[in-house]
């Protein structure tokens, strides 16, 4: 805020205070505008769908910090860094490629950007290719799905020495790959930051592994411990049975 305010000029003492209201009141509304993942790139801002899963998604956001400002302004090179092959937003996440993206410099501090992305041709959503494997009674897909939960959303320890031995575990965890809390440590999240990256970090896990859907996410308030997560998933092939997910994703 100090940044973007400190360097203008102001006719009154009534005009920086309309400023600093006006500006205060956009910051609260970007609480409640989706944060999107596009590879491994996450900003906030608003998604559209046209034409199914042969039509295009439209991506726009406001953007301030300096690396997601390159990086989005890179994606249409051939020399791009950035992976842009997932993208994941709200209870939804598709394999996707991008075919155009437009970036408008509106102030100093902040671009506007729209992405536009397909999806790859052949594909008939999340469910398509994903064929659910059990390992003996007990071990569907929803089970994996629980475990998962379990170790990677809420960071139980996974002993690796017993997955050895366990295929089910073995199958559910994947190995060397970060857990919730640990990325959240890592980045200092907090607050509603620490919201959508929670959200979106389920999404993707749960849908690329085990496709199906969402009927209710809830992810919130964040506390001092940690992040609430309540959500009800159906994996492919159990349309009749609900997952229960339930906990406290820690923090330290």
């Amino acid at each position: 805020m100090y940044n973007e305010v400190a360097g203008a000029q102001y006719a009154s003492v009534q005009d920086l205070t309309d400023t600093l209201e006006t500006r205060l009141r956009e910051m609260a509304s970007q609480q409640a505008t989706p944060w999107i993942k596009l590879g491994q790139l996450v900003f906030s801002g608003r998604v559209a769908r046209r034409g199914g899963y042969q039509g295009e998604i439209t991506i726009t956001g406001r953007l301030r910090t300096g690396s997601i400002r390159r990086a989005i302004s890179e994606l249409s090179q051939f020399s791009s860094r950035v992976r842009a092959d997932r993208l994941t937003w709200g209870v939804e996440t598709h394999p996707v490629r991008v075919a155009d993206v437009q970036v408008e410099t509106a102030f100093t501090y902040e671009d506007e950007a729209t992405v536009t992305c397909a999806f790859p041709s052949q594909y008939f959503g999340p469910d398509a290719g994903v064929t659910p494997v059990s390992y003996g009674a007990g071990g569907g897909s929803d089970r994996q799905a629980e475990i998962w939960a379990t170790h990677m959303l809420f960071g139980e320890p996974v002993d690796r020495e017993r997955s050895r031995h366990d295929m089910l575990l073995l199958m559910s965890v994947p190995d060397r790959y970060p857990t919730l809390p640990e990325i959240l440590n890592q980045y200092l999240a907090q607050g509603w930051l620490t919201d959508g990256l929670t959200r979106l970090y389920l999404i993707e896990g749960l849908i690329t592994r085990h496709g199906g859907h969402f009927d209710h996410v809830e992810v919130g308030p964040t506390t001092a411990a940690g992040v609430r997560v309540d959500a009800r998933f159906v994996p492919s092939g159990h349309q009749m049975r609900r997952m229960h997910i339930a906990g406290v994703v820690p923090l330290r």
